[in-house]
C-alpha cells in the first residue's frame, strides 16, 4: 500500500501598512535629501542601498535608500530611489524618480499638509499619494 503524503503551503501575506508617494524630481537622491531635510525638518540620512530581485527581469539591481526616524511623532520616513542604471523598483511608474515611505503612527500624519509641503519645494516637478494596492509590482516595496 502506497504511503499518500500530504503538502503544506504556506503562504504569507505581505504587509503594506505604510503611506507612499510618488515623486518626480529630477535631481540626484543626496540634493533631495538635503532639501526634504531643510525643508520639512527631516534628518535623512543614506543608508545602504537596498537591494531588490527584480523577477520580470531575473536580476537585481540596488536603489538608492534614505531613512529618517521622528521619534517624537512616532513615524518614520524613507526615501527610495525608482531608478537604478535602467531599472525600476515599479516599472509601472517610470515617470516617478523616487519614493517616499511613511511609516508609523498615522495619526500623528497630516497626509494633506506634508504632501502640499514636499510639493511646495521647487525642484520637485509633482508628487502625488499612490494606492499601493493598485501597483502591479507592490512586491518591490517590501524591505
Amino acid at each position: 500500500m502506497a504511503k499518500s503524503t500530504k503538502k503544506l503551503v504556506l503562504e504569507i501575506e505581505p504587509d503594506y501598512d505604510f503611506r507612499l508617494i510618488g515623486i518626480v524630481c529630477p535631481l540626484p537622491g543626496y540634493k533631495l535629501g538635503w532639501l526634504f531635510n531643510q525643508s520639512l525638518n527631516f534628518d535623512l540620512n543614506r543608508d545602504e542601498d537596498i537591494e531588490v530581485h527584480l523577477p520580470r527581469k531575473k536580476e537585481t539591481a540596488c536603489f538608492e535608500f534614505y531613512q529618517f526616524e521622528d521619534n517624537e511623532q512616532r513615524l518614520e520616513y524613507y526615501v527610495l530611489a525608482n531608478k537604478s542604471l535602467g531599472h525600476y523598483l515599479v516599472p509601472e511608474m517610470k515617470q516617478v524618480d523616487y519614493w517616499l515611505f511613511i511609516k508609523g503612527l498615522f495619526e500623528n500624519l497630516n497626509e494633506p499638509r506634508l504632501l502640499t509641503r514636499v510639493k511646495s519645494i521647487q525642484q520637485v516637478q509633482t508628487a502625488f499619494y499612490v494606492d499601493i494596492e493598485s501597483l502591479k509590482s507592490k512586491e518591490n516595496l517590501i524591505f
